[in-house]
């Protein structure tokens, strides 16, 4: 595929994980939803490169990253709630040298931090549109934490697996269990799609890996009821 057919790729899938969270989603959501929530993911990624001068902080690149994959969610959300045509798809990709350029590997918190500080700014500018300007940003953002369009693109589909694996398992009920082992589930992703390339292949190892996760809780439970019973 293409540059042009993984964005139109990546807008389908969108489209199917809003359903799955609610087949209502587009007259139930309203685009300052998902503004909010890309304001809530602008201070996790924040919080991850370590911007608090007051303390030591380690930046964590990885997670950083996956920050702004989960704010790209939110924007492509905005793009099929406001259902902007394919010649707004062909703009943005010909406008945005993310889809083009390789990222400066010079990392720099201070860029990034810029980056989020701009993105923030326009986000909460009441007049925003989601055009090219605010697809530029986002770019930039993206390239300031080192990923390339296919490095994103990967990471998409990877957090998309996720974020599906999660509504089959109660993720809106509360029954899902995030943290893994000491780590959480998007943690536990990475890791995975470091070791892997074939997205099926990190699919099927999630879902083991939570059968484990969830055996060992039952486990647990069991023996602490016979040692209280004992008791």
């Amino acid at each position: 595929m293409n540059n042009k057919e993984k964005i139109y790729k990546l807008l389908i899938e969108q489209n199917r994980l809003n359903t799955i969270i609610n087949k209502n989603w587009k007259s139930d959501r309203t685009v300052d939803d998902f503004k909010l929530a890309i304001l809530v993911e602008s201070g996790e990624l924040l919080d991850h490169i370590g911007y608090k001068w007051w303390k030591h902080q380690v930046m964590d690149l990885k997670q950083s990253q996956m920050e702004v994959i989960d704010i790209w969610f939110f924007f492509f959300s905005i793009i099929v709630l406001k259902e902007k045509n394919l010649e707004f798809v062909d703009d943005m990709i010909e406008n945005s040298p993310f889809f083009y350029d390789e990222p400066d590997v010079k990392l720099s918190i201070d860029n990034i931090k810029n980056d989020v500080i701009i993105l923030v700014n326009e986000i909460t500018n009441d007049d925003i549109s989601f055009d090219q300007k605010n697809m530029i940003i986002l770019s930039k953002l993206s390239m300031s934490l080192g990923l390339t369009f296919n490095d994103a693109y990967k990471l998409y589909m990877g957090k998309l697996i996720l974020n599906i694996f999660r509504q089959d398992n109660g993720y809106i009920e509360g029954s899902y269990v995030k943290i893994w082992n000491g780590k959480e589930d998007n943690e536990v992703l990475m890791t995975l799609m470091d070791e892997n390339n074939d997205i099926e292949i990190v699919k099927s190892l999630l879902k083991s890996k939570y059968k484990l996760i969830l055996d060992k809780i039952k486990s647990d439970l069991m023996r602490n009821l016979v040692n209280h019973n004992y008791d």
